[in-house]
This record gives structure tokens, sequence and C-alpha cells, in this order.
């Protein structure tokens, strides 16, 4: 009896032991699982912004071509079948792309869609359409306010692999726009007339753009009744011509 009884506590402790290495064999197993897992999770790539900028931070209507700084890079894995999708707010006009850092000339190809009225879609792809891991992409994309409304709007960037969304592919900028500040003087404010089918009398205006630029400028110059008439217009004391319209009052461009 005591022989089989040590037998018995000897085949017990052996089982037992047997589970117990069953047990670590699968917390091992499970540990390799979810090593890979993690592994497997993070080799994804996402998308590291630099915070997008826009030189001048105010654009002049008509006038100034603006740079929007678009500075990214894809982190851990590189992105297939890339795309940079950005959408300008209405009344932004698209002048260009300069490829900078990441992406020499003639690697990139760019696509238009849209209207300026209703906002421009420029879509960039990069070197047959990948990305390259931890590689820092950095664009400047020329635009121009395009009508004298505009005051503000807000571009969109999207990195795209194929049609989704890549993980923090998103991102946006404010653009601004303002008229330039002009200011007219005269050098008389009455222009004495004596004799009325000789006499003429000379005046000057003084245009000064106190803020931003003017790259053009139209002026309108309206005779005070039906009887008079406007002639000999200079510009910084060259002859210029003047279109007439109209003929009681006559308006000069």
């Amino acid at each position: 009896m005591k022989q089989s009884f040590n037998s018995y506590c000897i085949n017990k402790q052996k089982r037992m032991k047997r589970r117990v290495s069953q047990k670590q064999r699968w917390k091992i197993k499970g540990w390799i699982c979810l090593l890979f897992l993690g592994i497997w999770t993070n080799m994804h790539a996402y998308v590291a912004w630099v915070t997008p900028t826009m030189t001048p931070a105010s654009m002049t209507v008509l006038s100034d071509t603006a740079y929007i700084d678009i500075d990214f890079t894809p982190l851990q894995a590189s992105i297939t079948n890339a795309t940079l999708e950005i959408q300008l707010p209405p009344n932004v006009a698209y002048h260009g792309l300069i490829t900078a850092v990441g992406h020499a000339a003639g690697t990139v190809s760019v696509a238009t869609g849209g209207a300026v009225a209703t906002g421009v879609k420029v879509s960039v792809t990069f070197d047959a359409g990948t990305l390259n891991a931890n590689t820092r992409v950095h664009l400047q994309l020329k635009v121009m306010a395009n009508t004298c409304d505009f005051t503000q709007g807000t571009a969109t960037f999207k990195v795209l692999s194929g049609a989704a969304t890549a993980p923090d592919g998103e991102n946006s900028l404010t653009l601004a726009g303002h008229k330039p500040n002009i200011r007219m003087t005269t050098t008389a404010s009455v222009a004495n007339l004596t004799t009325p089918t000789a006499d003429k009398a000379s005046f000057s205006l003084h245009i000064d753009v106190e803020t931003g630029t003017a790259r053009s400028l139209k002026i309108t110059v309206t005779a005070p009744d039906q009887y008079s008439f406007v002639e000999n217009f200079k510009l910084d004391g060259v002859p210029v011509s003047a279109a007439l319209s109209g003929s009681s009052p006559k308006v000069y461009t």
C-alpha cells in the first residue's frame, strides 16, 4: 500500500509539471503573437506635419502672388499610391508648384480641377505614386486672390494612399486677403474757366498706394456737364490715351 501511494504521488507531480509546462508554452506563444501583432500595427505609416503657412500672411487681391508652405514627413512606413490633394477656397487661383525638399523637379505630376469661382483642386502625385518613409516632403504652392472681394478662405490638405486618407494625413490653413489702401489727391479743388470756348485749366491727380501692392489702376474722370470735356491725359509726363463713354456728361477712363 505504501508503495502504491508513493507511485500515485509521483505520477501526480509529473502530471502537474506537464500542465505547468503546457501553460508556460501557451504563455510564450501568446507573448510571441502579441509581439508580432504590435510590430505589424506599428509599421503602418502616418503623417507628421509642420504647421502650414502662407507668405505674405495676407495677400493683396489681384496683385500679390502668395506662397503656401506645405511640409510633412511620412513616418514608419512608405505611403504607396500616394497623392497630396489640395483644395483651395473660392476665388483663389493656382499659379504653380515649387518642389523644394524630398522631391526634385520632374518627379511630381500635377493635375487641377474645378473652377476659381467655386474652388480649385490641385492633386500632386509623387515618384510614380510612392512617398518614402521618414523622407521629408516640402512644397510651395503659388496662389493669388482673384477677386477684389476676397478676404478669407480655408485651404485643406490631404495625403492619400489610394482613395483613403493616410493616418494623420489631413491639415488646413486659413488664407487671408486684403485690398490695397489707395490715396488720391488733386493739386487744386477748383479749376476756374473764364472763357467758355477757349479757356483751359490744368489739374493733376496724385495717387499713392499706402498699404499693399497695386499692379494696375483704372481711373475714371467725369466731366462736370455736357458742355465740358477733358483732354491731354499724361502719366508722369507721358501722354496716355483715355477711352470716352457717354455724352452727358462725358466719362473718360
